[in-house]
């Protein structure tokens, strides 16, 4: 939204507007402002990291790999759930395995379950600052202030 007001701006104004207001860099040349990101290496890891799991689903490390990687890539939740299920269901994972779980839910909005979840994440591993910042946000995400508050203290302190 900015970016569109911006480009907006620069072409409303005269090129003396735009170099009086600072919105032009130059007089000279148009320098665009948005550049499309290059994601040709993080397909690559990505990819590479489904090969690794593809061979050894049961691995932990690789299925936290791929997942964390597609969720920061915006791919599919698909791929990232399905490398968690062999532990979708278990009550007390592996740490990365229930950190990523708790921030896959998070992303489907299913922000009750997932902050319960970290939730017991936090009971069972206290002082974990990664999981506490994840349930902290996922309460206030459910709209759940109180246990928000109460995540945040155990935070602070």
């Amino acid at each position: 939204m900015v970016t569109v007001f911006a480009l907006m701006l620069i072409f409303y104004f005269s090129e003396e507007k735009q170099a009086e207001t600072g919105l032009l860099r130059s007089a000279s040349a148009f320098t665009p402002i948005y550049q499309a990101a290059d994601y040709s290496q993080d397909l690559v890891a990505l990819l590479a990291a489904q090969r690794v799991f593809n061979a050894n689903p049961s691995n932990p490390k690789t299925a936290i790999k791929l997942s964390r990687l597609s969720l920061q890539m915006y791919q599919s939740n698909g791929a990232a759930k399905s490398a968690l299920q062999p532990w979708w269901d278990v009550s007390e994972p592996p740490l990365e395995i229930w950190l990523t779980r708790g921030r896959l839910l998070q992303t489907e909005h299913y922000f009750e379950t997932a902050a319960q979840d970290l939730s017991r994440l936090n009971s069972s591993h206290p002082g974990n600052i990664e999981a506490l910042l994840l349930e902290t946000d996922t309460w206030r995400r459910a709209g759940r202030i109180n246990p928000a508050k109460k995540a945040c203290i155990a935070l602070a302190f």
